[in-house]
């Protein structure tokens, strides 16, 4: 009884052990996109949101968004890339900022969810002009909190990345008079940024405002706003998407001015505010592509 009962504890142990295994990825940061936090080659362990502890957590869970959180970093397939089959697609890390039904607006250093600015981790940084009088020395140059510094004229311009809450205490150091945030014009927009439309002018540094779409919530289209919304229609939700001549909106044979999502949505960014590929690039991220969250970070070998 006694030797049954061991070996019952054994076998659950490896039960355990095996889906522990199963359950996380190794996924490995390119570029610098959520530099200074993580670089380029680092690895973490992403902890699956598919694993049995998490679908069994998430049946007692209120919220539909469990187990993920606001500011965590996120594993998922990128949603641009149309060629390469979803399962396929090399998983990237970024940080989760909005929620299904949320609405976002960035401003220059500065991100607002319904309205209201949301204080951001301290590996979030962007771009800014430092000036001084003389070149700035070694020593200011090398400062941790200061990076890729480089110098752009005479007689002490620079740009520079840092977090805003650093911001005042950088200004202190020796040599550096004022340092100002670099920002794209508003009501400009970038070749690159989400969406491609003449009706909708963002760029990286003022986005928005734009709701997050939300599982079956329903929103009114028009020529205004379908450049938003048409690769959810088309791409994530595989529908038929026709605009008529006369501008009506023809989805899966039928004429409507009105769509329902059938997943949720959210919305990341990149630490490194300066550089692309978050969802400033392309949009909202789906649901179904997102695959799991940090937990721990291994060491590169």
């Amino acid at each position: 009884m006694r030797k049954k009962g061991i070996q019952l504890l054994i076998v659950s142990i490896a039960v355990v052990v095996v889906l522990s295994l199963l359950s996380v990825k190794i996924v490995s940061v390119e570029g610098k996109a959520m530099y200074p936090g993580l670089s380029d080659g680092q690895r973490i362990v992403a902890h699956s949101i598919k694993s049995p502890w998490i679908q069994l957590a998430k049946l007692f869970s209120k919220d539909d968004s469990y187990p993920l959180k606001r500011f965590q970093l996120i594993a998922f397939r990128p949603p641009q890339l149309n060629d390469i089959p979803l399962p396929k697609r090399d998983l990237i890390i970024r940080r989760l900022i909005a929620f299904p039904g949320e609405e976002v607006l960035i401003e220059p250093n500065e991100v607002r969810i319904d309205n209201q600015a949301i204080p951001e981790p301290a590996e979030v940084i962007y771009p800014y002009r430092i000036v001084g009088n003389q070149k700035l020395s070694e020593e200011t140059l090398n400062h941790p909190l200061l990076h890729f510094p480089t110098w752009i004229a005479a007689p002490g311009f620079y740009n520079a990345h840092l977090a805003p809450i650093h911001r005042d205490s950088l200004i202190k150091l020796p040599g550096i008079d004022q340092i100002r945030e670099i920002r794209e014009p508003s009501k400009q927009s970038a070749q690159r940024n989400f969406p491609k439309s003449y009706y909708i002018q963002w760029n990286q540094s003022f986005f928005g405002p734009v709701v997050i779409p939300k599982k079956n919530q329903t929103v009114t289209l028009n020529e205004q706003n379908i450049d938003l919304y048409r690769r959810i229609i088309e791409v994530y939700e595989g529908n038929n998407l026709e605009i008529t001549s006369n501008k009506e909106f023809v989805i899966q044979g039928v004429t409507t001015r009105y769509y329902t999502f059938r997943q949720n949505y959210y919305f990341v960014l990149n630490d490194f505010r300066a550089e692309f590929g978050d969802s400033r690039t392309w949009g909202f991220l789906p649901e179904d592509h997102i695959v799991g969250f940090r937990t721990l970070r291994t060491v590169e070998q």
